[in-house]
């Protein structure tokens, strides 16, 4: 039972100076539309970079570069790539080869990469 005066955290976006920033707690959400019009939302920590992430995405929208970040991690979907990919040519990909790319996935790649999101790696990393 809760004691008087007692309420939970608000989990209600709280209106800011700047159009499209809402403060949630301590941290500060930008919603923005994506090029199909659909409402997403991105968090920052603060309202500087809550702007700096408006601008950017309100820009990559405009000039058709935006990319829509995903959760999936690097680990999920190797698991998913390995069974479905078949191979660059018209002969496909051997039983062998499969097999030996598994087993570089499951030593080297997923050790190193595995719980970051796919969508945060590029070619730098």
């Amino acid at each position: 039972m809760r004691s008087e005066g007692y309420s939970a955290p608000s989990r209600a976006l709280v209106k800011t100076k700047t159009p499209g920033v809402y403060k949630r707690g301590g941290r500060y959400v930008v919603l923005y539309r994506d090029p199909n019009g659909r409402q997403r939302k991105r968090s920052a920590a603060t309202m500087a970079e809550a702007r700096a992430v408006q601008a950017d995405l309100r820009s990559a929208v405009a000039r058709g570069t935006y990319r829509a970040q995903s959760n999936v991690t690097f680990a999920e979907y190797a698991a998913t790539w390995i069974e479905s990919y078949g191979g660059r040519t018209s002969r496909g990909i051997e039983a062998h080869t499969r097999a030996d790319y598994r087993k570089r996935l499951d030593m080297d790649a997923i050790p190193f990469f595995g719980r970051i999101k796919l969508a945060a790696i590029e070619p730098r990393t």
